[in-house]
C-alpha cells in the first residue's frame, strides 16, 4: 500500500504515478496506490479510514489483484515512501 504524503491535501494518482511505477520495477513487487480522498473537502479521518479499508481490502482480497497478502511487508519512514509491497 503506497499512500502519498502532503498532509492528506494535496497529491493524487496523477501526480505519484511516475514514482509508484518506479517503486513497483525497483522492488519487483506490486503497489497499491490508495487515492484517499483529500482535505478540507473531506475532514479529518476520512482519509484515514479511506487508507485503512483499502488496506483491509487487499488484505482480504488480494488474489483478486495478483498480491499475496501473505507476502506482503511494510516499510517504517522518515519522509520518505513507504510502500506496502508483496512480491509477485
Amino acid at each position: 500500500m503506497y499512500f502519498h504524503g502532503a498532509g492528506w491535501v494535496m497529491g493524487d494518482a496523477t501526480t505519484h504515478d511516475r514514482l509508484v511505477r518506479q517503486l513497483a520495477v525497483g522492488a519487483n513487487a506490486t503497489v497499491v496506490f490508495v487515492d484517499y480522498a483529500r482535505a478540507p473537502e473531506h475532514r479529518y479521518p476520512v482519509a484515514i479510514e479511506e487508507a485503512y479499508a483499502a488496506t483491509c481490502n487487499v488484505s482480504e482480497h488480494g488474489e483478486e489483484f495478483g498480491v499475496d497478502p501473505r507476502k506482503a511487508k511494510v516499510w517504517p519512514c522518515n519522509r520518505r515512501p513507504a510502500p506496502f509491497l508483496s512480491r509477485h
